[in-house]
């Protein structure tokens, strides 16, 4: 099974989320963290809201953080969106790209920001990095909501799709203007087929899995009925969007951010 998000490599139309411009200076709500040598952008609309944990938002592979610009407003607080390394605007090391690697992306920019409590979001392969991180550190994670993806973490086995996969397209932008080929090479070659849900399980945070209704090139949506189960042996809530293929953010970009904010307000 390769990484959910070959599911749309195609041109897609234009709509409310951000249009990725590598060109463009960086966004105004730009700030830069350090892991060790590696540098990792993420946009923080703060100061946080009195009360309220924002949201910590890890998107997937071929996602960039300014993707999500026009549709911050719909998360209703605080939001962080970040660009794992290799991606968008953060840096690119040659090496270093197992699931750990990334976790600790996740734990500088919570460092850099001062976040304590968060509500964490997740979409597609983001999910890796997301959940072990509230699986290290529970009592920060105030609620979980996924978006398309299984609880844990596909292997992929063939390096050759990595460098077919950088000929694509996402978002109606080339892939390899999203991600180096040095970071989904790695990413490949670090990958382990691994499940979370005994762990997630025995967190009981409360947690909302957002599937895609439509069905992916294997002909089910990536979250098929076994993957269903599998969540709701961890506890999870599942919601499906049916008109989405695995870009959720599709056809309707305030979706899933409105489901968060839903969330969010009902786990305080």
């Amino acid at each position: 099974m390769g990484d959910p998000d070959d599911h749309v490599t195609s041109p897609v139309a234009p709509s409310v989320l951000g249009r990725w411009d590598p060109g463009r200076p960086p966004h105004g709500l730009a700030r830069f963290a350090t892991n060790g040598e590696t540098t990792i952008h993420y946009l923080d609309t703060g100061p946080a809201d009195e009360g309220a944990a924002p949201v910590v938002f890890v998107p997937g592979i071929t996602c960039v953080a300014e993707d999500y610009t026009d549709v911050l407003a719909a998360f209703g607080r605080r939001v962080l969106v970040i660009d794992l390394r290799g991606r968008g605007r953060s840096s690119t090391p040659e090496s270093g790209y197992t699931r750990d690697d990334h976790v600790r992306d996740i734990e500088a920019v919570l460092d850099h920001a001062g976040i304590g409590r968060f509500h964490l979001a997740t979409f597609s392969r983001g999910t890796t990095y997301g959940l072990p991180h509230a699986l290290a550190h529970p009592s920060q994670v105030v609620s979980i909501v996924v978006g398309d993806y299984i609880c844990g973490e596909v292997g992929i086995t063939d390096e050759g799709w990595a460098l077919e996969f950088l000929r694509g397209r996402w978002r109606g932008t080339p892939v390899a203007s999203r991600i180096r080929e040095a970071a989904l090479v790695g990413i490949v070659r670090e990958s382990v087929e691994r499940r979370y849900e005994d762990e997630v399980a025995r967190l009981g945070i409360p947690t909302v899995v957002v599937r895609s209704g439509a069905p992916g090139p294997d002909g089910q949506p990536f979250v098929n009925d076994v993957e269903q189960e599998r969540w709701r042996r961890a506890g999870a809530d599942i919601v499906t969007f049916e008109a989405s293929g695995h870009d959720i953010f599709r056809p309707d970009p305030l979706a899933f951010p409105l489901l968060v904010r839903a969330h969010t307000t009902s786990h305080p």
